[in-house]
């Protein structure tokens, strides 16, 4: 392989390197919305109907500390 060719080779190689690092610096936005979706239901199995308290929390760890979000609602409708 030629001078030549290998220098044009190699500054090829160092920009899609530099390239694809490029972006990894930047941090991206958290969502604002989170999509949740389940069933509750009684013991028996039994769907859960009526006005109910509902408090959400999200922690950093999985066992103690501090809640980064908590959010609590007093009465939400809740159907079958």
């Amino acid at each position: 392989m030629t001078r030549f060719r290998t220098r044009r080779l190699l500054s090829a190689l160092t920009a899609m390197t530099l390239g694809s690092f490029a972006g990894l610096g930047e941090a991206s936005a958290a969502p604002k919305l989170v999509h949740l979706q389940g069933a509750l239901t009684t013991a028996d199995g039994s769907p859960v109907n009526g006005a109910y308290g509902l408090a959400i929390a999200i922690y950093g760890t999985s066992v103690g500390g501090a809640a980064l979000f908590d959010e609590s609602h007093a009465a939400v409708d809740l159907s079958d």
